[in-house]
C-alpha cells in the first residue's frame, strides 16, 4: 500500500465523518482574577463549614446511624417477610432437633 492510498482512504473518510458547520466558543477558559478566585474558594470554605455544623448539630453523619439496631429489633413495627419468617421456623426447628 502506497502513500498516496491510505492519503486518499484517510481523506475520504474524513469528508464522510467530520463536522460541518460553525462552533461558536461561548467561554474561552479564561483564568479568573485573583480577587474572583479568592471569592470562590471563600463560598466553597463557606459551604463546607455550614454542612459541617448541620452534621454536628444533629449528632449523625447518616440516617441509617440514626436508626441503628432498632432495624434489627423483632418487635419492630413493619412487619418480617414471609421468606424470612420460614427461614426463622427451619432455624428454630434445627435447634430443636440438635437439643433433643
Amino acid at each position: 500500500m502506497t502513500k498516496e492510498a491510505r492519503n486518499a482512504v484517510v481523506g475520504a473518510q474524513l469528508k464522510r465523518t467530520s463536522f460541518r458547520g460553525v462552533v461558536n466558543v461561548v467561554y474561552g477558559g479564561e483564568k479568573p482574577t485573583p480577587e474572583v478566585k479568592a471569592a470562590i474558594v471563600e463560598q466553597g470554605k463557606a459551604a463546607k463549614q455550614k454542612a459541617a455544623n448541620e452534621t454536628a448539630a444533629n449528632g449523625q453523619k447518616r440516617k441509617s446511624e440514626a436508626l441503628g439496631s432498632d432495624v434489627n429489633d423483632s418487635s419492630s413495627s413493619v412487619p418480617m417477610s414471609k421468606t424470612q419468617q420460614k427461614k426463622r421456623a427451619k432455624k428454630e426447628k434445627m435447634e430443636a432437633q440438635g437439643k433433643a
